[in-house]
């Protein structure tokens, strides 16, 4: 998912640091949802080591929960894209705002470098080794996975469909991972419309998306982003009422993390099961995790510097390329180590995965996501220029007209 850095607004009274400072640590907080995702498709594809109990009934599991990771990854995207119509009161200033080029930056944020994924993965498809044995060995679902030779009609698919990013049935699906990259541009594009509507109420876009997701078809995810959407209008008085009260900070962690995560664990909760409310608790469980990280200095000051921060700013290129290390080289790599025990092979192949995919991730975001951010700004600005041309020559239109002949 994109990393979005954005600048807190400066409240006429100086009542938290949070609201004074740039706001680099939700980058970190998607850079470490972002290694989640990676080890969660790593559980995917090598499955659990011993005592699987402990990965699945405790809190570690949170560090391979893909879908809590998702659902983060959402809300953070809902919150950091409203927030700038939110700088300085909770309603919503789209004064300047033009649809046109805010789309166009979009699709250049979240497509072109999909894109560039795409073609390498075409190109190193021949590589894959996810049919070699390892131990433990690969599950059936990651051995189905470049199974099939891509061809031109697949990549169009794949890349330009009407269905944009959304394979058929994923096994086929050169990035796998990509379905959520379409959800988001798709929440992204109406994002305009939400934001209007959460400044008139923030409790009937909540509800409106609810029943949307639950009773029509619209995708579930939908909640998520207005449940960040809600958090950016709120965000300056939550934090700065929650920074003062450490001991409520740690009881909201918990709340936190017991809520993003339990839809996903071994054992049940009713009746949020039954009610498949679970989804919908991981986009609040998200949320209470995220005003958590911001009303806390010590977590900010952690999350804004070293390496924790450089893995937030290449997050998305992580996110992207993984799965190129994991059915390219990660088997290899486990494959060479014939002599050690599923443990240590287990452990291993995650740390290279992990590892490998960073040191990738790097030079593309040098190379891929800069160039693409910087495209879309120049782009946004130019459809931008041309609205406001166009909007100027009307208006000399009219002067002209009504001058008396």
């Amino acid at each position: 998912m994109t990393a979005t850095r954005v600048d807190h607004p400066r409240p006429a009274v100086q009542r938290a640091t949070a609201t004074s400072q740039r706001l680099d640590y939700l980058d970190s907080l998607r850079g470490i949802a972002a290694l989640c995702v990676v080890t969660c498709h790593f559980v995917a594809a090598y499955g659990l080591p011993g005592h699987p109990w402990l990965w699945t009934r405790t809190p570690l599991h949170i560090v391979w929960d893909g879908p809590a990771a998702v659902s983060f990854f959402f809300v953070l995207s809902g919150m950091v894209l409203s927030f700038r119509h939110f700088r300085t009161t909770s309603s919503p200033n789209l004064e300047g705002f033009h649809f046109a080029g805010y789309a166009v930056s979009r699709i250049c944020r979240i497509w072109l470098p999909y894109l560039v994924i795409l073609g390498l993965s075409v190109l190193v498809f021949g590589l894959s080794a996810n049919g070699l044995k390892t131990d433990p060995p690969g599950t059936p679902l990651f051995h189905a996975f470049w199974r099939t030779d891509p061809t031109l009609r697949s990549l169009l698919r794949q890349g330009f469909d009407a269905r944009f990013l959304l394979p058929s049935d994923g096994t086929d699906a050169l990035v796998p991972q990509s379905w959520s990259l379409r959800v988001e541009l798709v929440m992204s594009l109406l994002l305009p419309l939400a934001v209007i509507a959460a400044g008139r109420s923030t409790a009937w876009l909540l509800l409106c998306t609810f029943l949307a997701t639950h009773l029509g078809r619209v995708n579930g995810y939908c909640f998520h982003f207005a449940v960040g959407i809600v958090l950016a209008k709120h965000f300056r008085d939550v934090v700065a009422w929650l920074e003062p009260r450490p001991a409520l900070r740690l009881l909201l962690t918990f709340c936190g993390w017991f809520l993003a995560s339990f839809d996903s664990m071994a054992w049940h909760v009713e009746p949020f099961q039954s009610l498949n409310l679970g989804p919908d608790l991981q986009a609040l469980g998200a949320a209470l995790l995220i005003v958590v990280a911001a009303s806390s200095p010590g977590v900010r000051s952690w999350l804004s510097r070293g390496l924790i921060h450089h893995i937030g700013k290449i997050s998305f290129s992580l996110y992207l390329s993984h799965m190129i290390i994991l059915i390219c080289v990660t088997p290899r790599m486990m494959s060479a180590m014939p002599g050690a025990s599923p443990l240590l092979t287990w452990c291993a192949g995650l740390a290279f995965t992990a590892v490998a995919s960073l040191l990738i991730s790097d030079p593309l975001y040098r190379i891929v996501e800069l160039p693409t951010i910087a495209l879309g700004k120049r782009l946004s600005a130019f459809v931008g220029s041309q609205r406001l041309s166009t909007a100027l020559s009307a208006a000399e239109r009219q002067t002209v007209a009504t001058l008396p002949s």
